[in-house]
């Protein structure tokens, strides 16, 4: 498994989690923001990092 498979995994992970937490619909912003009309897989490797960060700062923001 390449790392930007296991980044994608990753981001996957986050999206399930947040479904359990019922924040999906902020996991999900920031992909909208950052990169529209793109999947998680047309990413780069340093973009993925980015859109994970800002996934999980999204829902950390919305708990705290």
């Amino acid at each position: 498994m390449t790392n930007k498979q296991r980044l994608i995994e990753l981001y996957e992970e986050t999206l399930l989690l947040s479904s359990y937490i019922e924040l999906e619909h902020h996991a999900k912003y920031p992909i909208t923001v950052l990169h529209p009309n793109q999947k998680p897989e047309d990413l780069t490797e340093e973009e993925l990092i980015k859109l994970i960060t800002a996934s999980v700062t999204n829902m950390i923001g919305q708990l705290c």
